[in-house]
C-alpha cells in the first residue's frame, strides 16, 4: 500500500477517497477482494475503522494522503483502482 500511495501522488489525485475492489458486503466482518474473490489478508485500517457507520458501510476505500482504509457505504463518491 505504500507503493501504491506514492503512484497515486504522482498522479495528483491525493486529495481523492479509491475504491479498491475490497467489500465485506456478503457477511460483515469478512473482507474479501471483489475481484478475485480472495480473503483481505494484509489490512492497514485507520483507527476505530472498520465502523460499519450506519450499518450501511461495505466498501474498502483508500486515503492516499494518510495511506489508511476505511469502509464506506456504496453511495459514497470515490476513484477506483484497477490490478493490471
Amino acid at each position: 500500500m505504500i507503493i501504491l500511495g506514492c503512484l497515486i501522488e504522482r498522479t495528483g489525485y491525493v486529495d481523492r477517497a479509491f475504491w479498491t475492489s475490497g467489500s465485506d458486503a456478503e457477511k460483515e466482518g469478512w473482507w474479501k477482494w471483489m475481484a478475485t474473490g480472495k480473503k483481505v489478508t494484509y489490512t492497514n485500517w485507520k483507527p476505530g475503522e472498520p465502523n460499519n457507520l450506519r450499518g450501511n458501510q461495505h466498501f474498502l476505500h483508500l486515503d492516499p494522503q494518510a495511506r489508511v482504509w476505511w469502509d464506506r457505504p456504496s453511495s459514497d463518491n470515490a476513484s477506483f483502482i484497477c490490478e493490471s
